[in-house]
């Protein structure tokens, strides 16, 4: 009998050829049908895809206007590579005859016009019933059959890198695609010196936050406190995500379902989506002008999100006052805000020591005391940068205020720190 361990290494991880073989058969009709089409309404057989894609679904009924400045982005981008820019046009069945989507191809071609340089392919669907999930999947799902289609997936190396974007772009990097093209460069090289055989490269993420809006002050201070939290809380944004496609089709690919956040799953952990450096971009503020008067909670949800958006169309919106700015910043849980950007940061530095703790707390040793110490200091540093973005960006020292008194509460710092030592004696 061969010994277990020979056996054993004979085993090999499916290559990213045959992850996505896998992935692509398994399609159901609904996917296949849905995605071919898209496939054969971006494939060129004078010009293939690029292997770096940026994928935008586009409300083709109400988008028009977010063309130009979207497209004209793209435009200025300084690259080494090619790109490709894929819109991913849909609307409800009921608007087929809506003229703004005249207005929306119109835009479109007028750019290509402006910009024959640069590779804008479009795919028109309509929908009966559909999730920002669903119209993600398709047109993913359509941009990877396309790029097989045209002999991506041959070589062993091969890989397509997919950048996810909105249309409400503002403004961008003119090196945030050179920045990704080589990031994920250098994450081949590290492949190749390291003898890993081709599986799926990592996902990667970018730098987004919200452009301001001269008309809405005190709802630009709430957005950029809301980009604040975020970002430290080592989170990101979905516009702003980069998949390679076999790690796409590796994970699943988007879930249909999801009406929002419907990239959770397919990203995975936050503490996996490392920040390529470099890759700044604004999006519009247009939801937050439209919702942050009802609270955070209401920015994003099931309930306000949907095939039609009224945030879409928000020049006539008025500011909020300063005061209530202070209400839903506060009503949305200052100490729950310091606490997750605390927890964010000891995660960092309990990395760092190369452990989970698992001790009882009350136990003397050097290591843990270090350790705690570090934690002490995550909190401090959080808790004081807090307080200045809300003493001199939000402008309101009364929650500066709240939010130092935090700084001597014994019980606030343990509710953070306990749960990682445990109570066992």
């Amino acid at each position: 009998m061969e010994p277990f361990f020979e056996a054993e290494s004979l085993w090999r991880p499916p290559t990213r050829r045959q992850i996505i073989d896998t992935y692509v058969t398994h399609l159901n009709e609904r996917d296949n049908l849905h995605g071919q089409h898209i496939a054969d309404s971006i494939y060129d057989s004078g010009q293939p895809l690029a292997s770096h894609l940026v994928l935008i679904p586009v409300a083709a009924h109400q988008e028009a206007a977010q063309i130009p400045q979207a497209l004209d982005q793209y435009a200025q981008q300084q690259t080494d590579q090619p790109f490709s820019v894929v819109l991913g046009l849909n609307s409800p069945s009921s608007e087929q005859n809506n003229p703004e989507i005249d207005k929306t191809l119109a835009a479109i071609d007028h750019t290509k016009q402006r910009h024959p340089d640069l590779d804008i392919r479009t795919a028109m669907t309509f929908y009966d019933d559909s999730t920002i999930g669903m119209i993600r999947r398709d047109l993913w799902n359509g941009a990877l059959l396309a790029s097989l289609d045209q002999g991506a997936y041959t070589q062993d190396k091969d890989e397509v890198i997919g950048i996810n974007h909105d249309i409400d772009l503002v403004s961008m990097s003119p090196r945030y695609i050179q920045r990704v093209q080589r990031a994920y460069q250098h994450e081949q090289h590290k492949y190749d010196s390291a003898g890993i055989p081709p599986i799926p490269l990592p996902i990667k993420t970018t730098i987004v936050k919200h452009a301001p809006s001269p008309q809405h002050p005190n709802i630009s201070k709430g957005t950029y406190w809301a980009d604040f939290v975020v970002r430290q809380r080592n989170s990101s944004f979905e516009a702003g995500l980069i998949f390679p496609l076999s790690y796409y089709a590796d994970r699943g690919g988007f879930a249909a379902n999801a009406k929002t956040n419907e990239a959770a799953e397919l990203a995975g952990p936050v503490d996996e989506r490392h920040v390529i450096p470099g890759t700044i971009m604004q999006t519009s503020p247009r939801r937050y002008i439209d919702r942050l008067q009802y609270g955070f909670d209401n920015i994003w949800s099931d309930d306000t999100f949907g095939a039609t958006n009224a945030c879409r169309q928000v020049d006539d919106k008025p500011d909020i006052n300063h005061a209530t700015l202070e209400d839903i910043i506060e009503q949305d849980g200052l100490p729950d805000r310091i606490s997750d950007m605390s927890k964010s940061a000891i995660n960092s530095v309990v990395k760092k020591h190369n452990s989970v703790i698992y001790t009882t707390r009350g136990q003397e040793y050097a290591a843990i005391d270090t350790l705690e110490k570090s934690m002490q200091q995550a909190i401090d540093k959080k808790i004081i940068l807090a307080m200045n973005v809300l003493a001199r960006v939000v402008q309101s020292p009364r929650l500066a205020s709240e939010v130092l008194s935090l700084y001597p509460n014994d019980g606030y710092r343990d509710s953070i720190i306990d749960p990682y030592f445990s109570t066992d004696d």
